[in-house]
């Protein structure tokens, strides 16, 4: 009977998991993964680990860059030190102000989603929002900026948030920003759609309120209307100091006063009198003249008399007088007469 050998008994720690005598005791169960303690006895995997075994007893190591911060066997290493900005080169080492975490470190290189370095300070990170930074809006630089107006941004859009006191967006569009002026604009005066308009001339706005620019040809500004120059008998105060005042009306008109000293064309009566403008209204300063048609001095001697049915004596003849002084504001009207003294008017 031929002889052979075989193992007989394993050191402490190893084992001949094989069963071959010509390794011998193979198995060191003290560190072996697959023959943790004993034969076949297999330490589990971990996701993002390595299984181990120590001192006969199963465990895991993390692979390169992966840690396990939550201390859970079942997920393994469940982070990725070098990318989660939350456990960046370490479980627990937080990248503060918006860095992100590259290559296991924090950095402004690379910003989180929605913010942005756009100072370029290290120190502050990244520090703007890009959803709702007016300056920064969705892009560093990118300012809402809107002509006499302030801009908001929501969602990385710029919108006109508000105009500036005495500016108004009235065509409801950004572009332009709160593009009128309200206390100058006659088409938005005070308020848009405001328009200015005035009779008889151009309107203008002023501090928000309308008022007339300029009057047409033969119009004066008074009272804060554009009046016909030619309408020196009517309440519309057009005739100015020292201006000349040109009234139509038909000579010889009723309530015609004459006053004495009035100049005239010609010798003979004097034309009408200052006191039919204070009844008509005319609020002519001392100093202002009046041209006015009246009889002429012709028909007033004696010349050709009223036509059958007609009010008038003769064809208008151009008088020229002093408009209404302040003294004659009373009920009798008076003039100064040639030698300076005032005299009552005389009735007509």
């Amino acid at each position: 009977m031929s002889g052979a050998c075989g193992v007989g008994s394993c050191d402490p720690g190893h084992l001949d998991c094989d069963h071959l005598a010509g390794n011998g005791c193979e198995v060191s169960s003290a560190t072996d993964a697959s023959h943790c303690g004993g034969c076949g006895v297999a330490c589990p995997t971990r996701p993002s680990a390595v299984a181990t075994c120590a001192a006969s007893t199963c465990g895991y190591a993390c692979a390169p860059g992966q840690r396990d911060c939550d201390g859970n066997a079942a997920n393994g290493c469940e982070v990725d030190a070098n990318a989660d900005s939350a456990n960046c080169g370490g479980c627990g080492v937080a990248c503060t102000q918006g860095r992100t975490c590259v290559s296991g470190s924090c950095t402004t290189a690379v910003c989180a989603a929605g913010l942005a370095d756009c100072d370029h300070d290290g120190s502050n990170g990244c520090e703007v929002t890009l959803a709702s930074n007016a300056a920064n809006c969705g892009g560093c630089g990118v300012a809402c900026a809107y002509a006499n107006g302030a801009g908001s941004c929501t969602a990385g859009a710029c919108a006109l948030a508000t105009c500036a006191a005495g500016f108004a967006n009235c065509n409801a569009s950004a572009t332009d920003g709160c593009e009128v002026n309200l206390g100058s604009s006659a088409a938005n005066c005070g308020g848009c759609g405001n328009a200015c308009v005035v009779a008889n001339g151009t309107a203008a706005c002023f501090a928000g309120a309308c008022a007339p620019a300029a009057c047409n040809t033969g119009y004066a500004l008074a009272g804060g209307a554009c009046v016909d120059v030619n309408e020196c008998a009517t309440n519309n105060g057009g005739c100015g100091a020292n201006a000349t005042c040109t009234n139509t009306a038909p000579p010889r008109a009723p309530g015609l006063r004459q006053l004495r000293g009035s100049a005239a064309t010609g010798p003979g009566p004097t034309p009408p009198a200052p006191a039919r403008l204070r009844r008509g209204g005319n609020a002519c300063p001392n100093g202002g003249t009046c041209t006015n048609g009246g009889a002429s001095p012709a028909a007033r001697r004696g010349g050709p008399r009223r036509a059958p049915g007609s009010r008038s004596r003769s064809t208008a003849a151009v008088s020229t007088w002093r408009c209404r002084p302040p003294w004659a504001t009373s009920g009798r009207a008076t003039s100064p007469s040639r030698s300076g003294s005032t005299a009552p008017a005389r009735r007509p």
